[in-house]
């Protein structure tokens, strides 16, 4: 049986940490090491959150981290996928519930089926909505979850391939991230947060490795920010590493001739996407542009990789 790892990013709240870790607790399959990240916490909070995690050290096989520096969620897991090992990798945000079975029916995937790269559960939200179940790419070159905010129905319970799964609650064997890979990482940290679980799927997909979503193992997500179609409420931070990160994955492994097929569609969305940004978040166009700018020579390797 392959190892796992369970690697554990929090930052702004404590609140949300006891259920998961009574629900890690629950879990049929207990074979697995959990790493937790306090990822530049502010110090009050820091301090909640260590006193939850020293609340269950007895109970959960766990090592525990501290970064001053916020390290975003590609930087935060990048940096733990670097301080072990495991064959299997599950990313856990802070503020899921997994059901009992999770991890078992995940792990079982992977180790009956050698092509598949990324397998995840489905997500649900506590009012019985779909949260994700699974990533999905347009023609425009967005990538969206599959039926997010659509009402949990009788869907199938048979696993399915997807283009990718969401950095919520996945495992990954580490075999196909680091062959996916020009430079054998996880994810880039200069992401910070936002489309690195698009871009992994890109490169997985490349090689090619299947994504796969299992729907009869569940968990709930806890998600504090929700997408609003007039970006109500959308912090700077996250409208500009959303569009950067968006672009970055367009740039690194859309060829020419995706552009030359697909390029009707493709065009007017960024154009309709850099004009509301313009309105709605001036600010984001000349970061975008002068930290890809910053960025190009990374980029560039990597598509020469991939495309």
């Amino acid at each position: 049986m392959a190892d796992v790892v369970l690697q554990l990013l929090t930052h702004g709240r404590a609140d949300t940490l006891p259920a998961l870790f009574e629900s890690l607790l629950a879990q049929s399959d207990r074979e697995w090491t959990l790493k937790v990240l306090v990822n530049g916490a502010a110090d009050s909070i820091r301090e909640e959150i260590l006193e939850v995690v020293d609340s269950h050290r007895t109970r959960l096989s766990m090592t525990v981290d501290v970064s001053e520096e916020n390290l975003g969620f590609a930087g935060g897991h990048q940096w733990l996928f670097e301080r072990h090992d495991a064959s299997y990798v599950l990313l856990v945000n802070d503020d899921v519930v997994l059901a009992p079975d999770y991890l078992a029916q995940l792990r079982r995937y992977l180790d009956e089926h050698p092509r598949v790269a990324a397998v995840s559960g489905k997500l649900v939200r506590p009012d019985g909505r779909v949260d994700s179940l699974g990533l999905q790419l347009s023609l425009s070159g967005k990538v969206s979850n599959i039926a997010e905010g659509e009402m949990d129905g009788a869907g199938t319970t048979q696993p399915y391939k997807v283009f990718g799964v969401a950095g919520t609650l996945p495992m990954l064997r580490r075999e196909a991230v680091v062959q996916a890979s020009h430079d054998g990482r996880l994810f880039d940290p200069a992401f910070g947060s936002y489309k690195e679980d698009v871009e992994l799927a890109f490169r997985l997909r490349l090689e090619p490795w299947d994504s796969i979503i299992v729907p009869t193992a569940v968990a709930v997500h806890h998600r504090t920010f929700r997408r609003s179609r007039l970006h109500r409420g959308v912090s700077f931070y996250a409208a500009a590493h959303s569009y950067r990160n968006h672009l970055w994955n367009l740039l690194t492994f859309y060829s020419w001739t995706d552009y030359l097929r697909r390029g009707w569609v493709i065009l007017p969305f960024e154009f309709a996407k850099f004009a509301f940004l313009l309105v709605a978040h001036p600010r984001v166009i000349p970061w975008a542009f002068s930290t890809t700018a910053d960025h190009w020579r990374i980029l560039m390797a990597k598509r020469r990789h991939f495309v």
